[in-house]
């Protein structure tokens, strides 16, 4: 996935919006880092698995520093980051048996657990990210 987001893109929007007053959203995520996509949740109320898959996929942690360099080189740069993440929060990598690839949750069930059941995160996962 690292190669995708080090494409030489011109992080702006197109210039056809700038006729029309521009994108004012596009301020927000200017200077954010998209860390990862997917998430293995399945929610019945979310659309993130539809369109970005059930199997999270991480950037690497030396790809993610080369974009957050590139930022700081870009016109309007204050001295921060706005966010680093995803769609899905903390979502980096797999954390559970029902999220690793080939064997995603259950269609309709978060986590692939019950309400009875939560999701506790291992000591390996936290530290890890």
């Amino acid at each position: 996935m690292d190669w995708v987001y080090e494409l030489p893109y011109k992080r702006e929007p197109h210039p056809v919006y700038g006729e029309k007053g521009g994108v004012p959203a596009a301020e927000e995520v200017r200077f954010s880092i998209t860390a990862h996509r997917g998430c293995f949740g399945s929610c019945s109320f979310c659309s993130i698995t539809s369109h970005q898959g059930r199997v999270i996929q991480a950037r690497s942690d030396a790809s993610i520093l080369r974009e957050a360099r590139t930022l700081t080189e870009l016109p309007g740069f204050k001295g921060y980051i706005h966010d680093v993440g995803g769609p899905t929060a903390n979502f980096h990598s797999p954390a559970c048996p029902p999220s690793f690839p080939g064997a995603p949750a259950p269609t309709g069930t978060a986590y692939g657990r019950s309400p009875a059941r939560p999701w506790k995160p291992t000591k390996r996962a936290i530290l890890n990210y």
